[in-house]
């Protein structure tokens, strides 16, 4: 394979050598199936002889193909031809930026739109659990337009596994944009991507790098310890706030960067826009000549410190000495493990590693350690009896592997649908989860809602929770999201980007579709409101969004007269007495000013607008259903037909739940629409009468027409359709993703149940590989641990099963008639101590049976708890019980509480709640949109620990059963791992696919090994779980025979392997020695 060019690789013709490096030649090739030209890397023969680097490229290459970004160059395949493995990704006939720059500088929009481009793209990918490790303007590509398109990801991931190349964990990059712990050879997490871009940016902005060296060594040196020089002195014309951003993204300590890529993005675009406000010019910065004179220092910048045992300070004479030597060591490969009692250490080459030895390629000085030899093993004398101690999973090494499909589950709501004005087939619809309002993502269909497929290629998370047209250009989308702010498409859904700029707040939504318009006069017009931060709007179609003002404090419903953009309506929600008072608004100006208007019906001038609607067809006539509990009653529904200034209410007895959606056919000027319940209703005489068009089996959360077509769309599980008037209907609901889901294993094991939020059972008896539906007329699902029974309650009768779920018998009567009684539990120690806690409505009892359900009676806590849930430890006595802003306890099985302290108070109710499996003191608390938070003292006083994640809509927790100090969170942004009992979080995506929303985890009680998640793509089990605790020998003093020198430091003085999670250093010197040396954190040297 030493000459490609003209032959086939696979159904590839090579067509010319675009590019080569070190690790991989790059060739042109064209596609024949495709009719298209593509980008083909194919590996060094010396790397693709080894076997083990050849399956870390298979599984690295998958992770990257599942990157599915607009600025990511997208990988299509993957393939081997005589032992050479490579990568197909798309051909880009434009450059890399680094060609880019050496043409002449930037300006400062053209930085800003790169750097956010590429910031985006990493922010993506480390939500996706992917670290690039080699960020560098050489590895991204602008196409003709100028857009930017990060590539080669997880290259450095898979050198550094090499054994040819490094040790275990060992980082591989380009010095001169290395992170000082990737310099030094640590784990690397996404904050060291976020300093690789701060290199890049400084480099754009003052035309030279930060730190140059003779040696790359001394490169990765000044990365470590110097002071960074300000790029003001390099550049005066480089704007103080943007100098302000690359100060903090190039922080020595990880933790006084930016946390996340987006959020050093979004300070840039702050730190630029104002530069161009305060100058109406925009120059580019002039990068041509380096500029004389004195290069000041960062006054902040703090040097990472090297943490050295005593001999090597001894070993070596001088600063760079000390540095090459520290750099080469750290890169000797060891393993330190336990193996039948004794301890083992591993070297994974054979010799030293002298500085002459070390290879360094010629392109911007790329450090590729030498090959060394196969890995050889001593042993060590059998070690002294210690106390176990915990070993946390590799979280890079994790990853999700899909075992079900989720075939037999419900699917997913559609929350919202969208129809292209231009063609009636092409039909958009957004997913939610029913009862919670988290959102599962984007499908389209082409031909009239027959088949649909996901348009995701782009949306950075999984909570869609609204999809929108362009009324002129049928190609151009939006998308509304919870958490993550909106999002725009400009080729039909096929690619997203976020639209964020400007944008104060990020929540989206008050639990339906976040308001989003489109201003009629102008279709680049748009508003858009966030409930926490009042209305935007924006004159360029999305790309920047400016505050108007706030006409409530929770504006949550927003609408625009169709014949004047500068006409708004906003509805408020209302939070009792206050300034937050709820009602409907007025302005006539864009939004600046705004007015109440009076209702004029007694009791709902301070009632919660959650959804009003204009007609189309006759502006002045609008419709605004009230939000119970704040309403007087339920399904109070206003209209005006002169444009608010009277109103009537309306009157539709016969509605079977509350109003979710409004709709107006433009062919048809009489109709109204309205989907209540599971059924959807038409007027014809503006609301007077009302008639049912259709029930459905779940309820209705969205309508569209299709114009011309005559068809009505209606979003329920799946999509229901009519095209005539209602006489006959379609369905699809296969082609989306199943419905919220949480799931509950066996405390005894052997099976894992799973109940959506409608209340359906599901059992698997096989791990999780295959389901079967159970009772679905019933609600909660409790364990019996003394008998195996299982209960649940439906709406008149106490349900138990005595074989796992398939037959039910009545065992005695509900627990209350009042409200939804959701969540039921059995007392672990006393079999006949049974629990109910009303989930629905406002009624804050607790109700207990002491006879196995044969008599109830109510507990009520001390605080108002609706919406609650229950946790119990497994002495039976201590419970918790959370609900809407409140926490209370009992330590003697509900018998008698007491509220949790004032520092408790979190708005709305906990999703998520977990309980530490061996302290009842411990628990933690996930909050939808607020995070998690933790109590170690009984709920005494708590503590936010949101630090490493990036998405705060927690929907589970769970705590490792085997290993407490490891916790898994599931979130709209996919799943989380901590490895300090929630303290700090790292992400763990790998294998979820491309809408990570974790709906719960669940682990086995009986084998704790077994994680389990569940997202819309189905069921998926973790691989690479905890680790069994591994004895490690802590005695000082003790003579350990073994072939290698090495110094290993634990937090007392341990002997622990160097290992990614728990901060330990390790270094190894010489191919002959004697001894392993230990420091002691107080400093004495053990032999």
């Amino acid at each position: 394979m030493s000459n490609l060019i003209g032959q086939h690789l696979g159904p590839y013709c090579i067509l010319e050598q675009i590019g080569a490096g070190g690790m991989a030649t790059i060739y042109k090739a064209y596609q024949p199936a495709m009719e298209r030209d593509v980008a083909i890397k194919v590996i060094a023969a010396h790397f693709a002889q080894e076997e083990e680097f050849r399956k870390r490229f298979r599984r690295e290459a998958k992770a990257v193909a599942r990157l599915e970004h607009a600025h990511i160059l997208p990988v299509y395949d993957y393939g081997e031809a005589d032992g050479r493995p490579y990568l197909v990704m798309r051909y880009l006939e434009a450059g890399t930026l680094k060609e880019r720059m050496a043409k002449g500088p930037l300006s400062l929009s053209e930085i800003n739109r790169v750097v956010g481009q590429v910031g985006s793209a990493l922010d993506y990918a480390h939500r996706m659990g992917v670290i690039h490790r080699d960020v560098k303007p050489a590895n991204v590509l602008l196409d003709s337009e100028g857009d930017a398109y990060l590539t080669d990801f997880g290259l450095a991931k898979m050198m550094a596994g090499s054994a040819k190349l490094t040790g275990t964990g060992v980082g591989i990059g380009t010095p001169v944009y290395m992170s000082p712990e990737q310099g030094q050879a640590q784990k690397v997490d996404a904050r060291s991507d976020v300093y690789s871009l701060g290199v890049m940016l400084y480099e754009l902005a003052t035309g030279r790098v930060p730190y140059e060296a003779e040696t790359p060594l001394a490169v990765v040196l000044k990365h470590i310890q110097e002071p960074l020089p300000l790029p003001s002195s390099v550049r005066p014309e480089v704007p103080e706030r943007v100098e302000r951003v690359i100060l903090r993204a190039m922080a020595k300590e990880p933790e006084d960067r930016y946390q996340a890529a987006g959020e050093m993005v979004r300070a840039l675009d702050g730190a630029v826009r104002a530069a161009q406000a305060a100058s109406p010019t925009e120059p580019a910065i002039e990068t041509t000549t380096p500029m004389p004179g004195v290069v000041r220092a960062a006054p902040r910048a703090k040097a990472r410190k090297l943490r050295l045992p005593r001999w090597v300070g001894w070993a070596a004479g001088g600063a760079v000495a000390l540095a090459a030597f520290f750099f080469i060591l750290s890169r000797v490969p060891l393993r330190v493990q336990i193996s039948g009692g004794q301890l083992e250490v591993v070297r994974v080459a054979e010799g030293t590693l002298a500085p002459s030895e070390l290879g360094l390629s010629e392109a911007e000085g790329t450090v590729t350690p030498v090959p060394q030899q196969t890995p050889v093993s001593t042993r060590a004398t059998e070690p002294t009896e210690a106390p176990p101690v915990s070993v946390p999973p590799a979280v890079a090494e994790l990853e999700w592997e899909r075992i079900y499909d989720g075939a037999a589950f419900q699917r997913a709501a559609v929350s919202a649908l969208a129809v292209d004005p231009q063609d009636a087939n092409v039909i958009y619809a957004a997913t939610s989860a029913p009862g919670i309002g988290n959102g599962a993502g984007v499908y389209k269909s082409s031909d009239g809602g027959a088949s649909w497929s996901p348009a995701n290629n782009g949306l950075e998370r999984a909570a869609v929770s609204g999809v929108f047209v362009d009324p002129v250009d049928s190609q151009i989308v939006y998308a509304t999201t919870f958490g993550a702010g909106p999002y725009k498409s400009s080729d039909g859904g096929a690619h997203w980007k976020p639209i964020n700029t400007g944008l104060s707040q990020l929540t989206g939504a008050w639990g339906g579709v976040a308001p989003f318009l489109f201003d009629p006069t102008d279709h680049t017009h748009l508003y858009h409101s966030d409930p926490w931060a009042g209305v935007y709007h924006s004159t360029d179609g999305g790309e920047n969004w400016q505050l108007v003002s706030q006409p409530d404090q929770f504006v949550i419903s927003l609408a625009v007269d169709p014949r004047d953009g500068q006409h708004l309506f906003a509805g408020a929600y209302y939070f009792g007495e206050g300034s937050q008072r709820g009602g409907l608004y007025e302005s006539t100006d864009g939004g600046l000013y705004w007015s109440p208007i009076a209702l004029d019906i007694a009791g709902i001038e301070e009632a919660a607008v959650e959804l009003l609607a204009i007609d189309p067809r006759n502006p002045d006539s609008l419709y605004v259903p009230l939000a119970y509990p704040t309403a007087p009653r339920p399904n109070v529904l206003l209209a005006s037909s002169d444009g608010g200034e009277s109103w009537r209410e309306v009157s539709f007895t016969s509605f079977g739940g509350e109003i979710a959606v409004i709709g107006f056919d433009p062919a048809d000027s009489r109709s109204v629409h309205i989907g209540a319940g599971n059924a959807v209703y038409r007027s014809d005489d503006g609301g007077s009468t009302w008639g049912i068009v259709q029930d459905f089996e779940s309820q209705v959360n969205s309508l569209a027409f299709a114009g011309d077509a005559g068809a009505l769309y209606v979003g329920t599980q799946g999509v229901q359709w009519t095209k005539d008037g209602g006489q006959s209907w379609q369905s699809a609901a296969s082609d989306f993703g199943n419905a919220w889901l949480e799931l509950i294993p066996n405390p005894a094991g052997g099976a894992l149940y799973a109940e959506d939020s409608a209340c359906n059972l599901y059992r698997s008896v096989d791990g999780g590989s295959t389901w079967e539906a159970l009772r679905s007329d019933a609600c909660g699902l409790a364990f019996d641990r003394q008998n195996g029974w299982l209960y649940r309650q439906t709406e008149g009768v106490l349900v138990r099963s005595e074989d796992g779920g398939q037959t039910w018998a009545a065992a005695g009567p509900r627990a209350s008639q009042d409200g939804d009684q959701r969540y039921l539990y059995v007392n672990p120690r006393d079999e006949n101590t049974l629990y109910s806690l009303n989930s629905g409505g406002w009624n804050p009892f607790i109700h207990l049976s002491t006879d196995g359900g044969q008599t109830w009676r109510p507990i009520n806590a001390v605080s108002h708890v609706p919406h609650g849930r229950i946790v119990m430890a497994e002495d039976g006595a201590r419970m918790y019980v959370a609900g809407a802003g409140a926490l209370d306890i009992s330590d003697d099985g509900g018998a008698s509480w007491r509220a949790c302290s004032a520092e408790f108070g979190f708005p709305g109710s906990p999703p998520a709640i977990a309980l530490h499996p061996r302290d009842s003191d411990t628990l933690l608390l996930g909050q939808w949109g607020s995070g998690i938070f933790k109590t170690t003292d009984g709920c005494g006083s708590w503590t936010e620990i949101s630090a490493g994640l990036d998405n705060l809509f927690i929907n589970t927790l769970a705590f490792d059963l085997g290993n407490p100090d490891v916790v898994y969170a599931g979130t709209d942004g996919g799943a989380f791992i901590s490895l300090d009992g929630g303290d700090s979080w790292n992400v763990i995506n790998a294998g979820l696919g491309s809408y990570p929303i974790v709906y719960s985890i669940a682990i086995d009680p009986a084998d704790p090994s077994q994680i389990y998640a569940v997202t819309p793509d189905g069921v998926f089990r973790l691989a690479g779980a905890s680790p069994e605790a591994a004895a490690v020998p802590t005695s000082t003093g003790t003579p350990i025979d073994a072939d290698v020198l090495c110094w290993l430091q634990g937090p007392a003085g341990e002997l622990a392997s160097r290992n990614p999670h728990t901060g330990f250093d390790a270094i190894v010197q010489g191919r002959n020695a004697a001894q392993v040396v230990v420091e002691s954190p107080s400093g004495e040297i053990v032999v």
